[in-house]
């Protein structure tokens, strides 16, 4: 935990759309070293990962996953093999203890080539949706995180709710929410426009 200042240090540098708070958010409520990875160049941290555990349903069967979370390396360390080498002991180190399965949701589309190089497949696909605004009602971040509650609390996907209320909140200062029938709609703006991400 000596370490952790260095850490913060390099998620600023990594994730500069995350403030303060949520930093602060992710290492008192979700940092355990022993889900840590960390690249040093002598004894400067220049690269590091992080994972969290998850439960993921395929067909029918319920396995042990983790999701990779905060993968961060310095910027002048860039491209020198210090993530595919923590990579490498991510793996097996999770082989050693029965997992069967990683996530990694990347920042921006940029990296995806890169976790494919890895082996990641993308599962998900682009697709455009007109909505009438008029069947749903706008909601505030709380009225939102309620509903994402209820509906992991009551998911039978497999997965289990990984953030925090407080930390749902941070992240959603730059989102709009709509509801409908229990459910929401989330949306971040990008170029002039509002994305559908949940």
């Amino acid at each position: 935990k000596k370490r952790i200042p260095d850490m913060k240090a390099l998620w600023k540098q990594g994730f500069t759309k995350d403030s303060e708070a949520f930093i602060d958010l992710f290492f008192d409520k979700f940092y355990k070293p022993s889900k840590t990875l960390l690249g040093y160049n002598k004894n400067e941290l220049v690269s590091m990962l992080f994972w969290m555990d998850v439960k993921i349903k395929y067909n029918r069967r319920v396995y042990k996953g983790a999701y990779l979370y905060g993968v961060a390396t310095k910027i002048t360390e860039r491209h020198a093999g210090y993530f595919s080498t923590l990579h490498e002991r991510l793996v097996d180190t999770l082989l050693l203890k029965g997992y069967r399965a990683i996530i990694a949701i990347p920042e921006n589309e940029g990296l995806f080539s890169m976790y494919k190089k890895l082996g990641y497949t993308a599962p998900f696909r682009k697709t455009l949706y007109n909505i009438s605004s008029l069947d749903f009602q706008a909601l505030t971040p709380d009225e939102a995180w309620e509903r994402h509650h209820n509906e992991f609390k009551k998911s039978r996907k497999g997965f289990r709710i990984l953030e925090s209320r407080e930390m749902f909140i941070e992240t959603a200062s730059e989102h709009s929410f709509l509801g409908f029938d229990g459910g929401y709609f989330a949306f971040t703006k990008s170029d002039g426009k509002y994305i559908m991400y949940d």
